[in-house]
C-alpha cells in the first residue's frame, strides 16, 4: 500500500478575500480539500503527497499563490504513518 504524507495548513485571510484564497487553493495541484471556516483562521487546506519533499514542494507553491492576501500561516505536517484501527 501506497503511504502519504499530509499537511493541514491553517491561513488568516485579509478581509473580504477568503472566498477567493479558497477558490485559488482548490484549483492547485496536491490539495485534497479547502474549507472556509467560521473563524479564524480562515481558510483551511490539505495537502497531499507520496514524499515529504513533494509535499513541501507542492504546499509551497500553493501558497505562494495566495502570499498577497495572508496575514498568517500555520502548516502542520502529518508524521506520514497512518494508525492502524
Amino acid at each position: 500500500m501506497l503511504m502519504s504524507v499530509r499537511a493541514y495548513v491553517l491561513l488568516d485571510v485579509m478581509e473580504g478575500k477568503v472566498e477567493h484564497v479558497a477558490r485559488t487553493l482548490k484549483s492547485k495541484a496536491g490539495v485534497k480539500m479547502v474549507d472556509v471556516l467560521e473563524t479564524q483562521p480562515d481558510v483551511m487546506m490539505v495537502v497531499e503527497a507520496a514524499r515529504l519533499p513533494k509535499l513541501a514542494q507542492l504546499t509551497i507553491r500553493a501558497l505562494a499563490c495566495v502570499e498577497a492576501y495572508t496575514e498568517s500561516i500555520q502548516v502542520m505536517p502529518s508524521r506520514g504513518d497512518e494508525l492502524s484501527s
